[in-house]
């Protein structure tokens, strides 16, 4: 009975100590200042930088993020960057991104699917093709939205 009380007590402890981190079924509460609900907003979004995500116009990309097709017709959200940054991707044993492609004077991450004779995961899988943009660089393809 003894033992029964005190897991009893620890659960509820537990329950009520969590201030600090949301459980995966409550959020924390809304901060108030401005650059929180903007925040916010971006996070209800769910759309991380440098997604890959495929998109009509930058409003629907990360803050910051641009919409730009490469290769093909269709759009995709990418990162500006400078040559020799790292990119973000959500997994770097399964995704490979970098500061790959320029445009005009400006630099953007691409995703790739095959980078150093590696094969690695495009964003969304059957939404894209891999493309080798150089034939000089057969160990290299990127991820292009079909």
């Amino acid at each position: 009975m003894r033992s029964l009380t005190t897991i009893a007590l620890a659960l509820a402890l537990a329950s009520c100590g969590g201030k600090d981190q949301p459980t995966p079924d409550t959020a924390p509460p809304p901060d108030q200042s401005r650059e929180a609900v903007v925040d916010q907003a971006v996070a209800d979004q769910g759309v991380p930088k440098n997604s890959g995500k495929i998109c009509q116009s930058a409003a629907e990309c990360a803050p910051g993020d641009e919409c730009l097709a490469f290769f093909s017709s269709t759009k995709m959200c990418v990162s500006p960057c400078t040559p020799g940054q790292a990119c973000s991707v959500p997994s770097a044993a399964k995704n490979a991104s970098g500061c790959y492609l320029q445009s005009g004077s400006n630099y953007y991450c691409v995703w790739f699917c095959l980078y150093t004779g590696k094969n690695y995961e495009c964003p969304v899988a059957g939404s894209y093709d891999c493309y080798q943009p150089k034939p000089t660089e057969p160990g290299l393809k990127i991820c292009v939205p079909k």
